[in-house]
């Protein structure tokens, strides 16, 4: 398996209601989050079959559930999940299709502005950081300010979340020849500390971008 395809799968394991008070306003607000909810409960339901299974969609479940969660996220525009969902697709399209960035990129971008969106209200998910910085380091890997910056926010905020964790440390690999001697450090205690099965996933992605300083041997 190459490095898009990994990277993939680790994409397809690691994606993700709210309260309302009452008020004429939030009444409002709540019905039209509660239509929303309604009407993607199958899609949503449908989209974490293919999370779990690590397995993409085929274009045309992919166009019907971007234009369901779309239409979600316009009833409920406060609701992170939708814009997760949607950055989710976004994002394992333009990773499959990395060879080609006309088609790539566009999609990439879009993953990461439904990633910006999700922050705006929820803004203390690790995960969506962590995220942000792994399409960030797609799109300009030359950015290693902006990239350091969202890895040590979503480091600081999920230092005990494993899916977070995960997603750190494929960033850091992809970025290995250019971390200094403390960040490399810090990806191997994210390896030491991670329990199966996300340990066993991660040494396989150590053997696959060939990181010896990663292997059981060296740790």
């Amino acid at each position: 398996m190459n490095k898009v395809n990994k990277v993939k799968k680790l994409l397809a394991t690691v994606i993700l209601a709210s309260l309302c008070v009452a008020s004429v306003s939030s009444v409002w607000y709540c019905v039209k989050a509660g239509v929303a909810d309604a009407s993607t409960l199958g899609l949503r339901a449908t989209l974490a079959q293919y999370q779990s299974n690590g397995t993409l969609p085929n274009p045309v479940a992919w166009q019907e559930l971007q234009q369901g969660l779309q239409e979600a996220s316009q009833l409920a525009p406060d609701a992170p999940q939708y814009h997760e969902d949607l950055a989710y697709l976004y994002a394992v399209r333009g990773v499959a299709a990395m060879r080609f960035d006309a088609v790539a990129r566009p999609n990439l971008e879009l993953a990461k502005t439904n990633y910006q969106q999700a922050l705006t209200t929820r803004p203390m998910t690790p995960a969506t950081w962590a995220n942000l910085a792994l399409l960030t380091n797609y799109l300009d890997a030359k950015n290693t300010t902006g990239i350091d910056h969202l890895v040590n926010t979503a480091t600081q905020l999920g230092p005990n979340d494993p899916k977070t964790q995960m997603t750190l440390f494929y960033v850091g690999m992809q970025r290995w020849n250019t971390l200094d001697k403390q960040q490399k450090q810090h990806l191997k205690e994210i390896l030491m500390h991670t329990r199966p099965p996300f340990k066993a996933n991660m040494l396989a992605a150590a053997a696959q971008f060939n990181i010896v300083e990663l292997m059981p041997h060296a740790l």
